[in-house]
This record gives structure tokens, C-alpha cells and sequence, in this order.
């Protein structure tokens, strides 16, 4: 290929290639992104370009109490409410409150059964004496008395529907037929008489007696058992607490 030369050290010119401008450092075509907060999930964060493009970040998680890093928890969230004592909670457990309320009902029935027939026993027991011809001593009245004296209780000879009544007017008819009442035998008629109406009271006394400790025996013993009952059904009922169970 033919050259061109120049005068006085012309250029060769052929090969020679259009000058480029110089590189500076290279531009990021990137926009620049923005770290804000997500108002509806407090303490979420997201990385938003200038475009308006969301970026997770991946980073706290969560509202207050929880989560890795960010908004701290509420001192609020810290507080526990604190535990319930036995008793309360026993008071809104309904198997167990429905337990005591029948045990509670047994009792009150046992007492109440108790009173009664002790009420029913001591009139028959009253009747008994009445019947006998026996008289009960008898406290005065202070508002009417001078002396606050009791009056000795006594054999009732002269009521003839009493059985003592009876009986001595039947052996005071025999021996004055007789003609014997002023005599040593009457005196040990009236004697023996009186100490066999004696041993008729004595009887009745000691039958009232041995009821009367039968049915305080038996309602100390049902007052026991029931009372062992409702602590079984409060030891039950802690039992499921201590499980996690509840039968409200």
C-alpha cells in the first residue's frame, strides 16, 4: 500500500487509530438505597431504594418483648401476673366446689338427724317419767322466789294415773283393810315400794344416758369422717392443679 509522506518527518497516517478519552472510575448504575421503618410492624425494617423499590433485610422481626435486635421490650411486658393461692383457685374449681357442697349438706342432714331423735328420745324420756310418778326437780324462779333454790325432785303417790300413784294406793288399801298401817310391816311395804320405783327410774335414767352417748359417739364420728372426706377432695382437687387439669 502506497504511503504519504509528509515533509520534515510527515506522519504516517494509515495506521493510525482515532485517540479515545481517558476512563475515570467506574459508576454504578445502582440507585442508592434508603433503611426505614415499617409503621405497621413496629420494629421491622426495610431497605428502600430511590425508586421506591422494598428491600427485606432479614433483620428484627417481631413487636416488643421478642426478636433479635432493634426496639427494646416494654418494661410492662416483663410483669407476670402473679399465682393464685390454693383457695382461690379452689374457689372457681366446680368439681371440687360441688364435692364440699355435698359433703357440707351430708353434715348439716347428720346434725339435724342427730337433734332429732336426741329431741324425739328426750320426750319419750320425759313421758316415761310422767308415767312413773316421778317429779323432776325443778329450779325456782329467782323473779318470784326470795332464794334461788331448787326444788328436790320426788315420788308423785298421790296422782293415780302414775304408777307409783297407783301402787302405793293399792298397798295403803290392803294393808288398812287390814288394819295394819300403823304397823312396822306397812313401813316396810312403803320401803320397798320406793326402792323398786327407784330402780324403775334408775333404768330409764341409764337407758336415756347410753343414748345420749351413742348419738354424741356417732355424730363425733360423722363430724371426722366427713371432715377427712373434704380434705381428700381438696387434696384431689390440688392434685389436678399441680397436673395442669381442671374440671371447671
Amino acid at each position: 500500500m502506497a504511503s504519504t509522506n509528509g515533509g520534515g518527518g510527515g506522519k504516517n497516517i494509515g495506521n493510525t487509530k482515532a485517540a479515545t478519552k481517558p476512563k475515570g472510575p467506574a459508576q454504578s448504575t445502582t440507585a442508592p438505597k434508603t433503611a426505614v421503618m415499617d409503621p405497621i410492624n413496629r420494629g421491622n425494617f426495610t431497605v428502600t431504594d430511590s425508586v421506591g423499590t422494598s428491600l427485606p433485610t432479614g433483620g428484627y422481626q417481631g413487636s416488643y418483648g421478642g426478636g433479635t435486635g432493634g426496639v427494646p421490650a416494654s418494661p410492662l411486658d416483663s410483669l407476670s401476673a402473679a399465682p393464685q393461692n390454693d383457695d382461690d383457685w379452689l374457689a372457681g374449681d366446680s368439681s371440687y366446689q360441688a364435692q364440699l357442697a355435698a359433703l357440707q349438706r351430708a353434715l348439716a342432714d347428720s346434725e339435724a338427724d342427730y337433734t332429732a331423735q336426741s329431741t324425739k328420745y328426750d320426750t319419750d324420756y320425759n313421758d316415761s317419767l310422767k308415767n312413773l310418778g316421778w317429779l323432776k326437780a325443778m329450779q325456782d324462779d329467782p323473779a318470784t322466789a326470795d332464794v334461788d333454790e331448787t326444788t328436790p325432785g320426788g315420788w308423785n303417790f298421790q296422782d293415780q294415773n302414775t304408777s307409783a300413784g297407783r301402787a302405793f294406793s293399792g298397798q295403803q288399801n290392803d294393808f288398812a283393810s287390814r288394819g295394819l298401817l300403823q304397823s312396822s310391816l306397812y313401813g316396810t311395804a312403803q320401803d320397798n315400794l320406793t326402792r323398786s320405783l327407784n330402780d324403775q327410774l334408775g333404768s330409764v335414767n341409764t337407758g336415756r344416758q347410753t343414748f345420749m352417748d351413742d348419738v354424741t359417739r356417732q355424730r363425733a364420728s360423722g363430724q371426722n369422717q366427713n371432715q377427712l372426706s373434704q380434705q381428700q377432695a381438696r387434696a384431689e382437687a390440688l392434685a389436678r392443679r399441680a397436673t395442669g387439669i381442671s374440671l371447671v
